[in-house]
């Protein structure tokens, strides 16, 4: 340290950095550690908010000294852990088996045929009860392959919908009808159930299996199969009922220009691509609406859900979308796909092993999350990573009580001015790309902005968060970044990790057990700190280095308020080329408390503003049982990593 330094300091801080410098002072820090002044307002006994007095007189952390149980996080100003995250489960789910989060109950292997996942239970449902009386009451008009003909019974469901009259029910018995339905007036065709009523394309047919027009029509309990759409909803409103569209090729339920689908315990499954590259589940676009509720969107080629351009809109409830893969060129494979100014609204429902993304806001668009888990999303066949959500171009995205783990990238991501706001949220154990690397919690860039609240990123790969560039931020609130994984198997590791200009807000959260630096800064980034807890930051694997609390590189504004830096294999507080300002803060049992390079080091009484090339630590910060309080001579700095985009 240089020695124009000590003259601005106390003569308590003298001695204790010539100590430094001369002797190393290892493990002699000692002493109530507080120095002079010793407190700041306002714990109720003279020190900050989250703090107490120690035994000694020392302000010290009032926080759990120990490893928190899952689900539940070391917060400042409490003895005992605290929960965090996703911790009630709604109907349908229950507590993750790991204690973070919730999970989706559901059939261990997917359903097949006129079956479908159900959350709640652990084997298939059918598609509609076969031994439920039949014809139901209130049929007037009677379809079956091989019965009678006369002016209410018929033998293809088409002549029976054209002898028919607004309100009547057709029922439709066993049998395989090969035919097109259009339906333009509003009636209910009520077949006996989805694995005995079969209206069938025979895999050859280029025209619709339904061409709806009606204002308010009915199917149920009918399987639509081998068409190159299942049914094409053009105008007013039509409601399937356990009904299973399958094999379909192109699209299975296509809904356009001001219409609305309704699919209720219905499976859409298995659209394939044959006009096009796609094979999309279900489409609504041109102001359209679809609703999919107790639903299964599974195994279409090319993405389960897509709904776009203006004004249209979808409703998701209660739902399971598996599976679905990417298409002829590799590329999607979304679950749900809002995109072009559409809005969507996703409550209670699971999004299983979908490619590319679970969930994905599109350009100008709006989505609501809630009660909803997104498992192990697999990376597009092409090679792009696998992600929980991710927000693009201008999307606002609301996520509550919210679950993503086992992704082959990061659970979160949002870029090009997208807005996420997540609050209960649990993002676990991501897998990342085939290096390891994009495995984090959440990756903001490109002018995104991303708020966490009240979530849990567990296990991640690479960074907790990553968040880069200029006009991109990231705010952290009451939250937990732990046990974060190398990349490339040695790399990184970091917790929270921001850079290129981008800027954070880190409060009354938790930064514990990760590797390399609890919090990491880099060319340009900024970050304001209160009420944070950075505790155990190990080594980084690769060359056996860092550990550091927080590590501040070429940093232009760094301020730590109400903060603790504990028992990091490293230094607590490392700031190169970083002005900053350090005030009512805690910095124990770390190597070296503080280490100081390119910039200035100076105490002060107060919390006095940071002028350039200056770090101020003001009085009532304490450092305490450091091995070495000042560290001295040139830290080895590391060298950013790559700013590797999802």
């Amino acid at each position: 340290m240089e020695s124009h330094l000590i003259a601005r300091m106390s003569p308590w801080r003298i001695a204790l950095l010539v100590c430094a410098l001369a002797a190393g002072c290892a493990g002699s820090e000692g002493g109530d550690g507080t120095g002079p002044g010793g407190s700041a307002p306002d714990g109720g006994d003279g020190c900050s908010e989250g703090f107490r007095r120690g035994a000694d007189g020392a302000c010290v952390p009032l926080v759990f000294d120990g490893e928190c149980p899952a689900g539940t996080r070391p917060v400042l100003g409490h003895a005992e852990c605290q929960p965090v995250g996703w911790q009630e489960c709604p109907a349908g789910f229950e507590r993750d088996p790991s204690g973070w989060g919730c999970a989706a109950v559901l059939p261990r292997a997917a359903c097949s045929g006129a079956t479908r996942e159900a959350l709640g239970q652990t084997a298939c449902v059918p598609l509609g009860d076969c031994a439920a009386a039949f014809p139901p009451a209130g049929a007037r008009l009677f379809v079956s392959a091989s019965g009678p003909v006369d002016a209410t019974h018929f033998r293809r469901i088409g002549d029976a919908i054209r002898a028919s009259r607004a309100g009547d029910v057709i029922a439709v018995d066993d049998g395989a009808y090969a035919e097109t339905l259009e339906i333009t007036k509003d009636v209910t065709i009520r077949g006996r159930c989805a694995e005995r009523v079969r209206l069938d394309g025979g895999d050859r047919a280029t025209t619709p299996g339904i061409v709806a027009g009606a204002a308010a029509a009915t199917v149920r309990g009918v399987a639509i199969v081998g068409f190159s759409t299942g049914a094409s909803v053009e105008r007013g409103t039509i409601t399937f009922e356990d009904v299973l569209f399958e094999h379909e090729s192109d699209l299975g339920v296509a809904v356009y220009d001001g219409a609305t689908a309704k699919l209720v315990r219905s499976v859409v499954r298995d659209t394939y691509p044959r006009a096009s590259a796609s094979g999309i589940g279900v489409q609504a676009i041109f102001g359209a609406r679809v609703e999919i509720v107790d639903s299964v969107v599974a195994k279409n080629q090319g993405g389960g859900a897509l709904v776009g351009e203006p004004e249209s809109s979808v409703l998701v409830d209660g739902s399971v979308f598996r599976d679905n893969e990417s298409d002829l060129n590799g590329t999607f494979g979304l679950g749900l796909n809002v995109t072009s100014s559409a809005t969507g609204k996703v409550t209670r429902s699971a999004f299983i092993a979908n490619r590319r993304a679970g969930l994905r806001a599109g350009p100008k668009t709006k989505l609501e999350i809630e009660d909803t888990v997104v498992l192990g999303t697999r990376a597009e066949k092409s090679g792009s990573v696998g992600m929980g959500f991710f927000a693009l171009d201008g999307a606002t995205v609301t996520a509550k009580r919210f679950s993503v783990s086992a992704s082959e990238g990061p659970a979160i991501t949002v870029l090009l001015g997208a807005k996420a706001k997540v609050e209960q949220a649990t993002l676990r154990s991501m897998v990342g790309d085939t290096d390891g690397d994009l495995a984090n919690g959440a990756y903001v860039f490109d002018k995104g902005k991303l708020e966490l609240i009240d979530t849990a990123i567990v296990d991640a790969g690479r960074s907790g968060v990553d968040a880069f560039g200029k006009g991109t931020s990231l705010a952290l609130e009451r939250s937990l970044v732990t046990g974060t994984r190398p990349s490339y198997g040695t790399k990184m590791g970091v917790g929270v990790n921001v850079a290129t200009g981008a800027a954070a807000t880190i409060t009354d959260s938790s930064i514990v057990a990760n590797l390399h630096s609890g919090i990491y800064l880099w060319e340009g980034a900024a970050v304001d700190l209160a009420g944070v807890l950075v505790r155990g930051t190990k080594k980084e694997l690769f060359e056996d280095r860092l550990g550091h609390g927080l590590l501040a590189q070429d940093a232009p504004h760094v301020t730590v308020e109400r903060s603790a830096f504990d028992a990091n294999v490293g230094i607590g507080l490392a700031l190169a080329g970083s002005p900053a300002l350090i005030k009512s803060s805690f910095v124990r049992s770390n190597s070296v408390g503080i280490h100081v390079q390119g910039t200035t080091l100076r105490e002060a009484t107060d919390a006095s503003e940071v002028a350039d090339g200056e770090v101020v630590v003001t009085a009532d910060t304490t450092f305490l049982d450091n091995a070495t309080k000042v560290g001295s001579g040139v830290l080895a700095l590391p060298e950013p990593p790559t700013t590797k985009k999802p």
